[in-house]
């Protein structure tokens, strides 16, 4: 159905569930404007309907929605002119709702923002719940988790620091972290991709003498990873 047509809407399908928090509907809903309610349902559309606690949005996507490779229609933005949403965006962050995060590309030029919702937070900045559907580590979303950036398309991984990778994809990052015990080589954590974020998990047993190979194998997996 097309979003600017004045026909009857046809109806829901059987519901696959967002999770909004509760606090939305008990305490903001009287306080939000109509573009401010527009543009954190769809904020907690594109994280938490995927398992993400933020995601990378272009305005471009907030105006005109999102239209995958295969040509289906994801959704078709959040309705609003450019005019009203950049004010909006703009109070919902200074009312301490939602979060934006930006990002810089290899070439130096900007990338869409990161956007999510601001969690409450315990001291040391870990949000007191986690992102339904993300693995929590220590009572956190992955506060253990190193990140990395890949800033440059031919650096290598440092096998002791483990900071980039040969070949991937600059805008991508990795938060993850390795392990090894006598015949095991292990490597676990999130990639953040164009398609949006992925969790792995590496284990290899049985690999006494090819640890540096194995290591390379997990490289090699993560390029492609990033590069989805």
């Amino acid at each position: 159905m097309n979003p600017t047509s004045r026909e009857r809407f046809e109806g829901f399908s059987n519901p696959n569930y967002t999770m909004v928090p509760d606090e939305l509907f008990d305490e903001l809903l009287t306080q939000l404007t109509g573009a401010e309610l527009k543009v954190v349902l769809y904020v907690c559309r594109r994280t938490f309907g995927f398992k993400k606690r933020e995601d990378a949005i272009s305005i471009h996507q907030l105006l005109a929605g999102i239209r995958i490779k295969n040509g289906r229609v994801l959704d078709h933005g959040v309705g609003l002119s450019k005019s009203a949403l950049m004010p909006t965006l703009r109070t919902l962050a200074e009312k301490g709702i939602i979060t934006k995060r930006g990002q810089v590309g290899a070439d130096g030029g900007s990338r869409p923002y990161f956007y999510s919702l601001r969690f409450k937070r315990e001291e040391g900045g870990v949000p007191k719940t986690g992102t339904p559907g993300v693995p929590e580590i220590g009572g956190g979303v992955l506060p253990n988790f190193r990140k990395k950036s890949f800033p440059e398309e031919n650096s290598t991984w440092n096998r002791r620091g483990r900071p980039t990778l040969k070949n991937s994809d600059a805008s991508a990052q990795v938060r993850a972290k390795s392990g090894q015990i006598s015949g095991v080589v292990s490597l676990a954590g999130v990639a953040q991709t164009h398609s949006g974020q992925v969790v792995f998990a590496f284990l290899f047993n049985d690999v006494s003498g090819r640890e540096s190979a194995i290591r390379d194998l997990e490289d090699r997996l993560l390029e492609k990873i990033v590069s989805f």
